[in-house]
C-alpha cells in the first residue's frame, strides 16, 4: 500500500454512469491505499438508523429473552451471542483463553436457508427492519462488486455471479 494523506472520496454515481475517471479512481483506491469513502451511493441513513434503534431495544432485552433466541450451532450462525459464547481472540496467555470473548452479537442471514433466522419474540420491528437491511447492503455489495470489476477491466459479472446466493451475514 501507497502513501497517502487522505481517504480517496469516490462518487459512486458517477461510476455507476459509466465514468472512467470515477471508475480508475476506485480500482486505485482499493490497490494503493486499501479502501475508499464512497458517496452517493443511495441514502440508506434511514435503514441504519432503525437499525440502530432496533439493535438497541434487542440489546436491552433480559438475557432470558435473548438466550431464547439463541446460537445453537456454528453451521448455522444465526441468533444471540452471548458474553464468552464466542473465543475468537487468543491471547498467548493460557489462562485467560478459555474465558472466551466479552461480547454479545446476533447474527442475521438470508432468508431462504436451511437455518432459518431466530427473531425476538418482543420486537415486532426487528425482523423486517434487519431483513430489509440485509437485502440492502446485499445489492450494494453487488453493485460495489460490479464496480470493482469494471475498475480492472473484467466482465462485469465476475464477481457478482459468485456472490448471488447472498451466503453472507450481518451481524449486531
Amino acid at each position: 500500500m501507497g502513501d497517502f494523506e487522505a481517504v480517496p472520496i469516490i462518487n459512486f454515481s458517477l461510476i455507476e454512469a459509466g465514468n472512467e475517471e470515477a471508475i480508475n479512481s476506485l480500482h486505485h483506491a482499493f490497490c494503493n491505499v486499501g479502501f475508499a469513502y464512497l458517496s452517493n451511493f443511495g441514502n440508506l441513513s434511514d435503514q441504519v438508523s432503525h437499525c440502530f434503534a432496533q439493535s438497541q431495544a434487542f440489546f436491552e432485552l433480559g438475557l432470558d429473552d435473548k438466550n431464547e433466541i439463541g446460537y445453537t450451532c456454528e453451521e448455522a450462525n444465526r441468533g444471540y451471542v452471548g458474553n464468552g459464547r464466542e473465543k475468537l481472540a487468543q491471547p498467548d496467555d493460557a489462562e485467560v483463553r478459555p474465558l472466551g470473548d466479552y461480547k454479545e452479537a446476533f447474527d442475521v442471514g438470508k432468508p431462504e436457508d436451511d437455518y432459518p433466522n431466530l427473531w425476538p419474540r418482543k420486537l415486532a420491528k426487528f425482523e423486517p427492519t434487519m431483513s430489509q437491511f440485509f437485502e440492502s447492503c446485499h445489492q450494494l455489495c453487488l453493485r460495489l462488486l460490479h464496480a470493482m470489476a469494471l475498475g480492472l477491466g473484467s466482465a462485469p459479472d465476475v464477481f457478482t455471479k459468485l456472490h448471488g446466493a447472498r451466503d453472507h451475514t450481518l451481524r449486531l
